[in-house]
């Protein structure tokens, strides 16, 4: 029930400075500890031990403060506990902020500011963008769009479906990027448990966008012939599917240009997106109740 709870609240209230989101606390959390860390003498030998002590602390001390106010709540109240747990799966996804950044980013170029769709975009992806045409920023947001699929949305829900909130928010402070400089560890672990999620994410996306109207069929074509070809791990997977769908081409050598890519296309990504979403929940729900996991 938490679960169908939390991903509705998501998709309606989305990610509101004014709650408290524990998400944003683990940020903070590790700005903090890197400023202590850096206050000794570091050398490339030392920088892997901070490296290790960082991420094994933030994802210990976020899987345990998840897991224990659940289990105090559920001792006090059976409602108090699911809209605990509702909570925490509401803060983990990222449906609607993602929809939101998505829609901005389209708003700015629709209205030709390719300077501030530029920075909306660097907002997105968590990294400068400088010097991009229209089309450029058009691809780079479909690109972000399916990754953060991944990232925000299938990922975060498949590790809640095994393990609750707790193990759901152990699986973003994996994933949370203050970690920067001292992030060794936390890349490979990224890497490690975003694998599975973003092959599954590949499977769905097709059928997403079948629903969604356009081509699943394609979609899984360029699927399975491309999602090697990027130089990410996992990021090839939900792109090329995604490029598959749309039938444009994405991550250089993703897809096949039976259209040029256009602006319109950012908005379908987005649909894909949330559609994706909701059929992962259906997903699995499925195999949780099989399973006897609900």
């Amino acid at each position: 029930m938490g679960i169908g709870i939390g991903f509705i609240l998501n998709i309606i209230i989305g990610d509101r400075v004014w709650l408290p989101n524990p998400v944003r606390l683990i940020d903070k959390l590790i700005t903090w500890l890197k400023i202590y860390i850096r206050r000794f003498e570091q050398d490339e030998q030392k920088d892997r031990l901070a490296s290790i002590f960082l991420a094994v602390a933030i994802i210990g001390i976020a899987y345990t403060a998840v897991w224990a106010i659940i289990l105090i709540t559920a001792q006090m109240s059976l409602i108090l506990s699911i809209a605990v747990s509702s909570y925490f799966i509401y803060t983990e996804l990222s449906i609607h902020s993602l929809g939101e950044k998505t829609k901005k980013i389209y708003e700015a170029l629709q209205e030709g500011n390719r300077v501030l769709a530029g920075q909306r975009l660097s907002a997105l992806v968590g990294r400068d963008i400088q010097d991009l045409n229209e089309e450029e920023i058009v691809r780079a947001t479909v690109e972000a769009v399916a990754k953060n699929t991944v990232e925000g949305i299938i990922a975060p829900l498949f590790y809640i479906f095994i393990g609750g909130p707790a193990l759901g928010m152990a699986y973003k402070a994996v994933n949370a990027h203050a970690y920067r400089d001292l992030g060794w560890v936390a890349a490979k672990l990224s890497e490690i448990v975003n694998w599975l999620p973003a092959r599954l994410t590949g499977l769905m996306m097709p059928m997403a966008g079948a629903m969604c109207g356009k081509d699943g069929r394609r979609g899984y074509k360029i699927f399975n012939r491309d999602k090697n070809k990027h130089k990410s791990l996992n990021a090839g997977y939900p792109e090329a599917a995604m490029a598959g769908v749309l039938g444009i081409q994405l991550g250089g050598n993703l897809g096949d240009q039976v259209k040029k890519i256009e602006l319109p296309d950012i908005l379908d990504a987005a649909r894909i997106m949330r559609m994706t979403a909701f059929l992962s929940l259906a997903v699995f729900y499925m195999f949780a109740m099989k399973f006897g996991n609900i």
